[in-house]
């Protein structure tokens, strides 16, 4: 069974130059138990105006997703809090993997598969490195 806020988000992103960017990690408690899809926080991401064929415009519509999977995910939490801070980086992350997946932009795909694997390459160095 698709959630309501899952429809609403495809519905969104379905032949339009936006996309909705959906707090998934919120469903997890209450408000999935409740049903109330209307508080689960989105935020929708204008990119009509961009050249997505372009690395500039490319870049542009990831900071943007970046950006508003951020705010969708809530305020940074205390570091001390670690699983506060997983639930928030997760949140965070699979955000802006659906949102990529959403625009379905070769271009976009390529340069989120870079800049994820940048980001595997280095935690995979920096736990490589503290042994």
């Amino acid at each position: 069974m698709t959630h309501p806020a899952i429809r609403s988000l495809n519905k969104v992103c379905a032949g339009s130059a936006a996309i909705a960017l959906v707090a998934l990690f919120a469903l997890q408690g209450p408000a999935y138990a409740g049903g109330a899809a209307a508080d689960v926080p989105s935020i929708v991401v204008s990119y009509a105006e961009l050249n997505l064929n372009s690395t500039s415009g490319v870049d542009r519509l990831y900071h943007r997703i970046v950006s508003a999977a951020q705010r969708v995910c809530g305020p940074p939490v205390d570091n001390m809090d670690i699983g506060a801070l997983l639930a928030r980086k997760r949140c965070v992350s699979e955000a802006i993997e659906r949102a990529v997946v959403a625009v379905d932009a070769p271009a976009l795909t390529r340069y989120f598969a870079m800049v994820k694997g940048a980001r595997l390459e280095a935690a995979l160095t920096a736990r490589s490195g503290s042994r």
